[in-house]
């Protein structure tokens, strides 16, 4: 019988952070372990930083949120105990939770590394240094943060899956897509995305840049027809728009920023120098589908839910052994 874990999901934001959280409550609960899901909110998140648990922490009783994550199993409870035993899983934003847990097993799962640092600042690093807090990393980006602040002498990989592959099966063959070229502009972009947009239209005019987003199924339809997907963001993890791009046939150019080296052998450029990616950009809308692109890289997208269950197997069997 596997240790009880306890896994800590945010209840009121579909983002990646909780949906790699379900993930892992899946992949545990199919490959045989005692996962169960605690739903949270911010204000659960305050109050618990200012009591004192002895024994754990309630919760209260939620269900699932969203959809689209009841493709996920999991097993919903309403409160962590704080007992010999347990295994409490945080994502990196609850970091400064850890000390609450002292009986427990903590696992700090490194998802957005940029998204904990407001939770860091709360605790003392030495918390995070100790035997019973472990570490995990989505991205090498998060693995050299962990060992730059010497939180573990092991850390394991733990990274995520791009998900329901059936809709990537039949996506529009290369030669018969438009020259389109599409742009992430949301707030982590640190590039002048505008200038690169212009620079395109100045070497090529017939090349329309269009920037992404809308609902998930709409930004999917979007791959689906698109040459190339342009996202240089800050990565505080392993972005996964990058990843779902490629895996509907449309190649990513990504920056070398944070968890953007992850997504390196997708495409990427080591700065926001416009006219080199403006030309990069050109060459691959103009160009054919690279070899590299279909015997490598996208394949690589959809081995990641093997890759990740096989993680969990070898991270969660060391800890039944261990605890």
């Amino acid at each position: 019988m596997s240790k009880p874990i306890y896994v800590l999901t945010l209840h009121t934001h579909r983002t990646g952070g909780p949906e790699a959280c379900h993930q892992l409550a899946d992949a545990l609960i199919e490959q045989g372990f005692d996962a169960r899901t605690v739903y949270y909110d911010f204000a659960q998140v305050e109050a618990l930083a200012n009591a004192s648990p002895q024994e754990g922490y309630y919760f209260g009783a939620r269900v699932c949120p969203f959809d689209e994550y009841a493709r996920y199993k999991v097993n919903v409870t309403d409160a962590v105990p704080n007992t010999e035993g347990v295994i409490v899983v945080l994502p990196e934003t609850l970091c400064h939770l850890a000390p609450k847990f002292d009986k427990a097993t903590v696992l700090i799962w490194w998802l957005s590394v940029d998204n904990g640092f407001g939770a860091l600042s709360r605790v003392n690093l030495n918390h995070l240094r100790k035997p019973n807090v472990k570490h995990a990393w989505q991205s090498h980006y998060a693995r050299k943060f962990i060992d730059a602040l010497m939180l573990a002498e092991v850390v394991l990989p733990l990274s995520d899956y791009t998900v329901d592959m059936r809709r990537y099966a039949a996506p529009m063959p290369w030669d018969e897509r438009p020259l389109l070229a599409l742009f992430n502009t949301n707030h982590k972009v640190v590039a002048d995305w505008r200038g690169i947009v212009a620079k395109v239209a100045e070497l090529d005019p017939e090349i329309e840049c269009v920037p992404v987003g809308g609902t998930r199924e709409g930004v999917a339809a979007m791959f689906a027809r698109a040459r190339i997907y342009v996202d240089l963001g800050s990565m505080p993890g392993k972005d996964r728009m990058p990843r779902e791009a490629v895996a509907q046939g449309c190649q990513s150019l990504v920056s070398f920023y944070g968890g953007g080296q992850d997504l390196m052998d997708i495409g990427g450029s080591r700065g926001p120098f416009e006219t080199k990616i403006a030309a990069d950009i050109v060459r691959t809308v103009r160009g054919p589908l690279s070899h590299t692109f279909e015997r490598d890289i996208q394949p690589k997208v959809f081995r990641e839910k093997a890759v990740f269950f096989d993680e969990v197997a070898r991270l969660f069997d060391e800890f039944d052994a261990r605890i």
